[in-house]
C-alpha cells in the first residue's frame, strides 16, 4: 500500500528546478544591462523560454492587517494562524489561489515590523551571534536589550534546529511560517517570487531546508540595512537587485524589479 503523504510533504514532492532556455547570441547583450539582465536571465529560466514574458499579473502576497497597501496591485492577503504547520500551509494555499486566478508572479511582502525572533531565526540558520545579526540604529543601552531579547530567544530555538516546524513553533515566528509556505507553493506552481526584506529572507532561509529545489524560483529584490539581512542572503547565495540600504519599508525594492525587468524587455 502506498504511503500516504501529509499536506506538507506533497507540497515537497511537487518541487523541481527550473530548465533554462537557450540564450544564444542574447547572453553579449544581457551583459550589457548589468543587474538587469541578470534578472532577465531569471525570469526566463523560471519561465522555461526566450525571450521571457513580461508579468501581466503580479500578485503581493502579504500578512493580515499589517500589510502596506499600493493601488492598484493585486493582494493575496493572508491571516496567521498560531500554528506553524497551519502557518506554513495558509502560506501555501494563498498562493496556490493567487496562481488558480492568473497570477504569473508574485511578491513577497514584509511585515514594517521586524521581530526580534526573527532575527534570531536567521543567526540560528546560519551560524551567526546574536550582536552580529542586530542592527546598530539604536542607542548603546537599547541596542544591548535588544540583541538580548534575539539571544535568549536563540536560546529557546536551539534545540529544535533539526526540524524547521518546530523551530518556527518555539520561536512563535508564524508570519514566517507563512512566508515560508508562499515561497515552497511558488517553486512548486513554478511561478516567480520577489522577496522583499528581511523577514521574508528569514522565510527563505527555512524554505531551502526545507526543500533546495525552491530556491532557483526566488529573486531577492534589494539587501537591507539589516546585519542579518546580509548574511542570509550570503547563505542562500541570492544577489540583491539592488543595495537600498532600507530599514523596514516595504515594497519599494520588489515595485523597482518588476518596473526595471518592464523597461528591458523592451530592448531585448
Amino acid at each position: 500500500m502506498p504511503e500516504v503523504l501529509t499536506p506538507l510533504q506533497s507540497l515537497i514532492e511537487r518541487i523541481t528546478t527550473p530548465t533554462p532556455p537557450d540564450f544564444g547570441a542574447t547572453a553579449t547583450a544581457l551583459e550589457a544591462l548589468g543587474h538587469v539582465g541578470d534578472a532577465v536571465k531569471w525570469l526566463a529560466s523560471v519561465q522555461g523560454v526566450w525571450p521571457p514574458k513580461e508579468p501581466q499579473s503580479v500578485t503581493v502576497v502579504a500578512l493580515g492587517s499589517d500589510s502596506r497597501r499600493d493601488e492598484p496591485s493585486t493582494y493575496a492577503v493572508v491571516d496567521v494562524p498560531g500554528d506553524a504547520l497551519e502557518a506554513i500551509l495558509a502560506g501555501a494555499s494563498a498562493v496556490d489561489r493567487a496562481v488558480d486566478s492568473g497570477a504569473d508572479a508574485l511578491i513577497l511582502q514584509d511585515s514594517a515590523f521586524l521581530a526580534p525572533r526573527t532575527l534570531a531565526l536567521i543567526a540560528l540558520l546560519t551560524s551567526t551571534d546574536a550582536a552580529a545579526a542586530t542592527l546598530r540604529q539604536l542607542d548603546a543601552t537599547a541596542w544591548m536589550r535588544h540583541v538580548g531579547t534575539v539571544r535568549d530567544s536563540m536560546r529557546v530555538g536551539r534545540k529544535n534546529l533539526g526540524d524547521e516546524v518546530a523551530l518556527l513553533d518555539s520561536l512563535q515566528a508564524h508570519d514566517v511560517a507563512v512566508m515560508t509556505g508562499a515561497l515552497l507553493a511558488a517553486a512548486a506552481r513554478k511561478t516567480p517570487v520577489v522577496t522583499d526584506s528581511t523577514t521574508s529572507l528569514a522565510a527563505a532561509l527555512v524554505a531551502h531546508r526545507i526543500s533546495y529545489r525552491s530556491r532557483e524560483w526566488w529573486w531577492a529584490s534589494q539587501r537591507p540595512a539589516d546585519p542579518a539581512a546580509h548574511v542570509a542572503l550570503e547563505r542562500l547565495d541570492l544577489h540583491p537587485f539592488v543595495d537600498l540600504h532600507l530599514v523596514n519599508e516595504p515594497g519599494i525594492a520588489p515595485a523597482l524589479v518588476f518596473h526595471s525587468l518592464r523597461a528591458a524587455l523592451t530592448r531585448i
